[in-house]
Parts: structure tokens; C-alpha cells; sequence
């Protein structure tokens, strides 16, 4: 078995012609479902996680944020705009089953999916059938539902997913030439690099998905290391990757750097310490290792009250975001082993996701030097 990137690539399968073989691949790629089935169980912190897909390119909400956060789309959705959501979801009702749509619903309803240039044109039904599985859960819906954020960069993040959705979904209604341009500067830088790593083998949706998304947070890792923000200014998303060790370490040694801990050891002395009389919470070095070697998900729950009890030291909101960061990242690498043609071990889906990751992020800000000289 492969120990490293490298030697995976020199027994990899080799294409006679890798621009070819992608051109192949790619006119297969508006006939899918939007389910990916791999190759072996996608274990996520040791539990099974399905993968669904917004469009070609584009994991569906459902699943990053369970893979992120380790909560329901709709839990997230009742943190944040959960109102619109639900307008959203009376109105495809009303609409689909040809039902009298209530006044209060249209109103809301316009707010939220009304075009920028008509602000009181209701979409109609064929408006809503381009959209895929009646327009729920996925990005562009998520974009206009969500009114609130977590800063500039993730609503930076939606947004990006959302117009890269648009765009797949603007393939139907153009002209063979057209399609043919547009999918090419798409897909095929994609798909040429992960063919040359000959770890996905002619299963393209695979090579698809994760580099769209790597190139997303790519992009984030630009943003986040131009803020004004000291702790995000080194490699925020990419450091939590490097091999050597997993992304949910990677974090927990940032959260030992910042507290002025050790080790995990005096992690825990330190939670005990300062574990408030109202709600006492003992976590354990058990519990800690688990967490820091990814064989077990750290809940929510414990999640908040670890960093609560790292304040001030600790800035809760962006370490949150940081680990759910670090969890992705940990599906990324699951995913990777789920799909490869041929087993691969987790060292080896690391350094995959690693150097694609690295790759993705200095041409966005060499993109960036460029455009600002």
C-alpha cells in the first residue's frame, strides 16, 4: 500500500491523453443523481455519512454542514433565518400543488426570492423547476434564506457556491458551443490534475466535487490571511492540513498555543479550573485525545463550553469557526479514502487534499497580486 503521494502516483493508471479522456468525461456529466456512491463506507468520525450534490460541482448544504458542524441543515437554518426558509417552503407548496398562496407568504416570500432588478416579481413555476429537486436545500436557496452570517468571508464563501450553482444550472439553456466553453474552463483543470493522481481512476463526479470545494476554501484561506485578525494570518485553513498530523490536532494545538497550554494534559487542568459552579463540565484526557485524533466528533455542545472556558485567551466565535474548518477538512480526507480507486491510507488522502489545497490557494493570490499591481 502506498505510504506517500508520490509513490501512489507511480503506480497509478495513466491516460495516453488526460485532455481526451476529460473531454470524455465531462459530456457524461449532466446525466447523474444526486446521491455520490463510493467505493468503500465514508466513515466521518467513525460514522457513515451520505453524500448528496447540489449540481456537478457542488456538494448540497445538507451535507457540509453535517460534515462541519455535526448538525441538521435545519438546525443551522433556525440559528440563523429560519422564517425565510420557511416562507421558502410554503411557497414551493403553493406554487406545486396549485394552493391559494396566503398574503403574508407572497410578501415574505418576494423578499427572499425576488430578483435584484424586480423586487416584486414572484418566480414562476418553470422559474422554480430550473432549480434542482424543487429548489430545497441547496446553495442558491440557502443564499437568498440567510440574512445573517458569521462575517465577510463565509458570506463570501455562500455566495460563491451560490453563483457557481447558478452557472451549472445556466448549462441547460445554452447552445451546444457555448456548454462546450463553459464546461471546459469548469471542469477540465479539475479534472486534469486529479486524473494525473490517478487516485479517483475515471470516476469523475469524485474529482469534480472536491475540487470545487478546495478551491472555496482556497479562496477563504486568501481572504482570512488578509484580515486584520493576528491568529488568522498564517495559512488559517491550509495549516490545519499539513501533513503530519490531522486537521482536529492541528486545531487543538492552536488552541494550546492561544490558552498557553502544553499539552492536552494541562488543557484539562485548566478546563477543571475554570468549569463555572452552575453548569460543571469535566472533560477528561480520554475525551481530549479522542477529539485531537479524530476517532471521535466533539459535539457542539462540548465544542462551545471548552472554548467559553478558554476566554479570554480563546476568541470563541472564530475558534468555532476554526474547528468546524478542521472537521471539514477531516470529511475531505474521509472522502478522499471513501472514493479512490484503490485503498489508500489516511496519510495518503491527506497529502492529496494537502497539495491541491496549497496549489488552489497561491494561484488565488498570485490571481490577487496581479490584479491589484
Amino acid at each position: 500500500m502506498p505510504s506517500s503521494l508520490l509513490e501512489h502516483r507511480s503506480c497509478r493508471t495513466t491516460f495516453t491523453d488526460p485532455l481526451s479522456c476529460s473531454q470524455q468525461l465531462v459530456r457524461a456529466a449532466s446525466g447523474f443523481d444526486f446521491t455520490l456512491h463510493p467505493v468503500r463506507p465514508l466513515l466521518h468520525f467513525g460514522q457513515p455519512l451520505t453524500v448528496g450534490l447540489s449540481t456537478a460541482v457542488s456538494f448540497d448544504p445538507h451535507t457540509v454542514v453535517k460534515a462541519a458542524c455535526g448538525r441538521s441543515l435545519d438546525y443551522l437554518l433556525k440559528q440563523m433565518d429560519y422564517a425565510s426558509y420557511l416562507a421558502l417552503q410554503a411557497g414551493v407548496r403553493s406554487i406545486t400543488k396549485g394552493s391559494t398562496m396566503q398574503r403574508a407568504t407572497r410578501a415574505a416570500l418576494a423578499k427572499v426570492m425576488a430578483p435584484v432588478d424586480d423586487i416584486n416579481r414572484l418566480p414562476t413555476l418553470e422559474e422554480l423547476n430550473s432549480l434542482p429537486n424543487a429548489l430545497t436545500g441547496y446553495w442558491r436557496v440557502l443564499f437568498r434564506t440567510i440574512r445573517r452570517g458569521s462575517g465577510p468571508t463565509w458570506r463570501g464563501i455562500l455566495i460563491r457556491l451560490a453563483a457557481r450553482d447558478r452557472r451549472l444550472h445556466a448549462l441547460e439553456r445554452m447552445g451546444a458551443e457555448e456548454q462546450a466553453e463553459l464546461r471546459e474552463k469548469l471542469f477540465f483543470p479539475s479534472l486534469n490534475h486529479w486524473v494525473s493522481t490517478g487516485l479517483f481512476g475515471k470516476s469523475f463526479r469524485p474529482m469534480l466535487v472536491l475540487d470545487a470545494t478546495l478551491e472555496h476554501l482556497a479562496w477563504a484561506d486568501v481572504q482570512l490571511s488578509r484580515s486584520g485578525q493576528p491568529a488568522l494570518r498564517i495559512d488559517p485553513i491550509v495549516g490545519l492540513i499539513r501533513p503530519g498530523k490531522v486537521p482536529m490536532r492541528r486545531w487543538f494545538d492552536r488552541i494550546l498555543d492561544l490558552s498557553g497550554t502544553p499539552n492536552l494534559a494541562a488543557l484539562r487542568d485548566l478546563l477543571a479550573e475554570r468549569a463555572d459552579i452552575t453548569c460543571p463540565r469535566s472533560f477528561t484526557h480520554v475525551e481530549l485525545k479522542q477529539w485531537a485524533t479524530a476517532s471521535k466528533r466533539m459535539a457542539p455542545g462540548p465544542a462551545y463550553r471548552l472554548l467559553a472556558a478558554c476566554q479570554p485567551e480563546v476568541d470563541l466565535h472564530r475558534e468555532r469557526a476554526q474547528l468546524w474548518i478542521a472537521s471539514l477538512l477531516t470529511f475531505l480526507v474521509s472522502f478522499v479514502e471513501a472514493f479512490a480507486t484503490e485503498s489508500v491510507t489516511r496519510d495518503v488522502a491527506q497529502a492529496a487534499v494537502h497539495e491541491r489545497l496549497v496549489a488552489l490557494r497561491d494561484a488565488i493570490f498570485a490571481a490577487c497580486a496581479q490584479w491589484e499591481s
